[in-house]
């Protein structure tokens, strides 16, 4: 359909550069070095080898003069900027004597008896753009930026951000229900709950479904492996602190509920069609 599948990066012409995974309608996919870091995403750089020539992108086919410069905004661009600049104003507002009221934690987080115990519904959509510190964000983030362009290039601009939202929805209720589990989260309905991880689980897990076998060099280790071998590894830590009990379990549980639907929806992706 003529969109780039990866926005924003340089062209790789030469044959050597190209990699072996395509998307759906054939278009070449990205190349992903990621570094691996507290069990999120994290690429290092991301290098298109697509064959399409200056000519065949959007700003030279686009008859609005704004965009003769660049392209628009991608949606991950836009998440990422939303993201930060909430972090930025929680972060001042929370610490402060008048405005900690109105900071978007108190307002925004997540917990089960807050979303639904109070009726503040929203609450399932806005926790997923809180985070409780630099690096929780820094992580989400990163991880958005690379793995999230092949993911909207697959699904399109308004489909991606409904899969994105979704899939954090999808966290957070599976963190409530496992919840009520005796003994498994060691969490409840009071429990809050912050960050983007469950969304960014979904888009990872997407990619893999896309692309099993798109290869991911590691930093630490330094080695290669595939896509969906990266994946069954995160997910295999993942169940892994859920039996163990980790500090961080109901975190582990957003994660799952995230990762799951984000496999279901790239394997019927006629379920987002409404949107």
């Amino acid at each position: 359909d003529g969109r780039p599948v990866c926005r924003g990066m340089d062209v790789a012409a030469h044959p050597r550069d190209r990699p072996e995974a395509r998307s759906y309608d054939g278009r070449p996919v990205c190349r992903v070095k990621v570094f691996p870091r507290k069990r999120t995403p994290v690429a290092l750089y991301c290098t298109t080898a697509t064959t399409m020539g200056i000519y065949d992108r959007d700003y030279h086919r686009s008859t609005d003069h704004r965009h003769f410069s660049g392209r628009r905004m991608t949606l991950v661009q836009i998440l990422i900027i939303i993201n930060v600049v909430v972090f930025l104003i929680d972060s001042i507002l929370r610490g402060s004597l008048r405005g900690h009221t109105f900071a978007p934690i108190s307002w925004g987080y997540f917990s089960f008896h807050m979303a639904f115990g109070e009726w503040q519904v929203w609450r399932i959509f806005t926790y997923q753009f809180l985070h409780g510190g630099l690096l929780h964000l820094l992580f989400n983030m990163i991880g958005l930026h690379f793995f999230g362009p092949m993911m909207e290039a697959y699904f399109g601009r308004r489909r991606f951000l409904a899969f994105y939202l979704l899939c954090g929805v999808a966290g957070a209720l599976v963190m409530s229900l496992l919840a009520f589990v005796p003994g498994l989260l060691g969490a409840g309905p009071f429990t809050p709950l912050i960050g983007a991880s469950g969304a960014i689980y979904g888009v990872l897990v997407g990619t893999a479904t896309i692309h099993p076998d798109l290869p991911v060099r590691l930093l630490l280790p330094p080695v290669e492996m595939r896509m969906k071998t990266l994946v069954g590894v995160y997910i295999g830590i993942i169940l892994l602190s859920l039996l163990a009990g980790s500090q961080n379990a109901g975190g582990e549980a957003c994660h799952l509920g995230g990762a799951i639907l984000g496999f279901l929806l790239v394997r019927h992706a006629g379920w987002l069609d409404v949107f």
